[in-house]
């Protein structure tokens, strides 16, 4: 999950792992799962610090390189190969980043603590795996992103679906995002001309608005993926492209057009799109971030956008 960091301090260490620190949310939902399971689940990490997620990601992909996994990647703006390894995030949008993430032991050592006890995953077919799962799902944990990229190690704390935190991280309605439809070159109309507004103004365009989606703006496209490090770089405006287009919206913030398209997504029609962030967008804002199971604090940031993205 490419969260928002936090810092160990912002943390909590587990108590049934101690010396690993996960958001404090998290780490909760983590050690009530346990508790439920009634054996200890060995893990091997957690909270990961922005530098160990560079050192990381460096040792396994390389800058330019031809991966025999088929795994590419987009930091800074440059094309990265995985070359060895497991996948790793791109440094900074890491779940383990974010607190909401361990990965768990798949291999017994006999300096593995309360070894009576305690269990590893060692397929996906394990049966102490399937019978915690059970019990963790309930608690907001997952193997959702561990299954997608084929890490049996690999679990994901989803806040929306922790049942002790009742209708997310705060109290009131939750609403799903909308999702805008995809544009390509080809497209004609006025989402290609929110889209070459929305362009022009973070300076990844500069052509006509003419509704026209065609290889300049295509380009432009891709320019503006290549910065948003969760984006495949294709020139296609699908859903997460709208969601990072949004961006930066908040009350009292100015930039008509990146405010239309968080009005947007957020599921305001007709005349209540006017590019200003009122009142009433805040808490539409605030509706999703609760349907998200991040803060709502009504500032479509950063944490929100990448939260929408790992949505789908």
């Amino acid at each position: 999950m490419a969260v928002a960091q936090i810092k160990s301090s912002h943390g909590r260490a587990l108590t049934s792992n101690p010396g690993f620190v996960l958001r404090t949310d998290a780490a909760a939902a983590w050690d009530r799962a346990v508790e439920k399971f009634g054996k200890n689940v060995l893990i091997t990490g957690a909270w990961r610090s922005y530098e160990t997620q560079v050192k990381l990601f460096k040792e396994r992909y390389r800058a330019g390189a031809r991966s025999p996994y088929g795994d590419y990647r987009y930091w800074n703006g440059t094309r990265y190969g995985r070359v060895k390894g497991a996948a790793a995030a791109v440094p900074g949008t890491s779940n383990h980043g974010g607190g909401v993430a361990v990965d768990v032991k798949t291999a017994r050592s006999a300096g593995d603590p309360g070894r009576a006890r305690a269990v590893v995953f060692t397929s996906w077919e394990d049966r102490d795996r399937q019978r915690f799962l059970k019990v963790a799902a309930g608690c907001g944990w997952g193997d959702d992103e561990g299954r997608r990229v084929k890490e049996l190690w690999h679990l994901t704390y989803y806040p929306d679906r922790d049942k002790a935190r009742g209708s997310g991280t705060g109290g009131g309605t939750r609403r799903k995002p909308h999702r805008i439809g995809t544009i390509r070159q080809g497209s004609t109309g006025w989402r290609v001309g929110l889209l070459q507004h929305r362009l022009r103004g973070v300076g990844a365009y500069r052509g006509k608005v003419d509704k026209k989606f065609g290889p300049k703006t295509a380009d432009g496209v891709r320019t503006f993926q290549r910065k948003r490090r969760q984006l495949t770089v294709d020139g296609v405006v699908g859903p997460q492209t709208w969601y990072h287009l949004g961006r930066g919206a908040k009350r009292g913030r100015s930039g008509r057009w990146r405010n239309e398209i968080a009005q947007r997504v957020v599921g305001l029609q007709g005349e209540k799109v006017d590019g200003v962030i009122g009142a009433q967008t805040v808490e539409r804002i605030r509706e999703v971030q609760r349907w998200l199971g991040i803060p709502d604090d009504g500032v479509y940031g950063k944490a929100t956008a990448r939260a929408l993205v790992r949505k789908g």
